[in-house]
């Protein structure tokens, strides 16, 4: 007489292996086999707050630089008053000098 057993209890029937056989090969479940949702959300947050560690001082210097050098007018009414001091033109007067005499 055969007797027919349903899946479902097959699957609740716990699986032994004898010791020999659990020494060559390692049992993993599957949670094992891939990291959690939190540890990766963890990994991203970490990439995503180094990027903005190195991409601030470059974006502040990027727009100081923008708004001092690029714009003509700042950049005139920034440097203008210096061709008025005396120091500035003996200075470039003796570059230009040393420049035309080398």
């Amino acid at each position: 007489m055969t007797k027919h057993v349903a899946l479902e209890s097959i699957s609740t029937i716990p699986v032994v292996f004898p010791p020999a056989l659990l020494d060559d090969y390692s049992v993993t479940t599957p949670t094992e086999a891939r990291p959690s949702p939190s540890r990766i959300r963890a990994a991203l947050a970490f990439v995503l707050i180094a990027a903005g560690l190195i991409l601030a001082p470059v974006a502040t210097i990027g727009s100081w630089a923008h708004s001092h050098l690029v714009d003509t007018d700042h950049f005139v009414s920034t440097f203008a008053p210096l061709a008025d001091d005396v120091a500035v033109q003996d200075f470039v007067a003796d570059q230009i000098v040393a420049q035309v005499e080398s």
